[in-house]
């Protein structure tokens, strides 16, 4: 996410601003992570190198965009094989690697709770990219075998 955010969220080095936090829940055994950049957000990202031009009539709206970058990825304008697979990394560490739970993405007009399946359209624009996830002791499992 901090990579991500550093190479693509936004236009000048000297403006990344971005705030993680960490909150170890006891009672429910689990911890929980926030993550925040104050940049372009995802879908603007994607506007800025023409990458949301090339998809747009494969998709019907931004929650859509959002779900297909991270579930499957979008095509670096590099070409290159190992670009372009950030987000989907991301996502592989809720739904195949099983190392976190409940991964929430808040960016641009788009609301997306990848652990309960459920995209929406927000009434308010957020400048920036949001992450939301959690842990408990079943993901240390997954993490240490």
């Amino acid at each position: 996410m901090i990579k991500n955010s550093c190479k693509h969220a936004f236009k000048s080095k000297e403006k990344v601003r971005w705030h993680i936090a960490v909150n170890h829940d006891e009672e429910n055994k689990k911890v929980k992570f926030s993550f925040v950049d104050n940049g372009l957000g995802i879908i603007k990202s994607f506007e800025e190198d023409d990458t949301a031009k090339k998809i747009k009539g494969l998709i019907r709206n931004n929650p859509e965009m959002i779900n297909l970058a991270f579930r499957n990825g979008i095509q670096s304008k590099t070409g290159l094989s190992w670009r372009g697979t950030g987000l989907p990394t991301i996502y592989e560490a809720l739904n195949e690697d099983e190392i976190i739970k409940r991964l929430v993405v808040i960016t641009n007009d788009v609301y997306c709770d990848f652990g309960n399946n459920m995209q929406m359209d927000l009434n308010k624009t957020f400048s920036g990219t949001y992450y939301y996830w959690e842990m408990d002791n079943e993901c240390v499992k997954h993490c240490f075998n």
